[in-house]
């Protein structure tokens, strides 16, 4: 589980869109009230067709609201980070935009050197024939 409430995570989000509670409610459909107490974790059973829309209005996964975090729940076509990549992106998102544009250039120069690329995964040598077990 994150560090991080949920109704922390639907704040942030907020802010970081630019929203007033009341812009969000109206996205979602409910109360700004509702918005409030949601981020304050006052309410802490939310139905789903309303984490949906929330969703959708934050723009974030389904899966990241609901800190789907276990491996066995995976959002389809989703990349697993590590710890580095994770720390690296939040990084990065500390940046103002020059910064930002900054590294997406050095991005794109360290893929146009084939010595910066990674390699292709080869394929993975076959596996030993199996061996029935005998008992002697």
């Amino acid at each position: 589980m994150s560090d991080i409430s949920i109704g922390t995570l639907i704040h942030n989000r907020r802010i970081e869109l630019h929203l007033t509670m009341k812009q969000l409610a109206d996205k979602v459909g409910v109360a700004e009230g509702t918005i409030s107490r949601w981020e304050s974790g006052k309410i802490k059973d939310m139905r789903r067709d309303k984490i949906k829309m929330l969703a959708i209005a934050l723009d974030i996964s389904l899966y990241v609201l609901m800190d789907w975090t276990d491996s066995s729940i995976k959002e389809p076509g989703s990349v697993v980070l590590t710890k580095s990549e994770t720390a690296i992106i939040k990084q990065y998102n500390d940046l103002n935009d020059k910064g930002k544009e900054y590294i997406n250039d050095q991005f794109v120069f360290a893929l146009s050197q084939d010595k910066y690329k990674a390699q292709p995964a080869t394929e993975e040598p076959p596996l030993p024939e199996e061996k029935s077990a005998s008992f002697a």
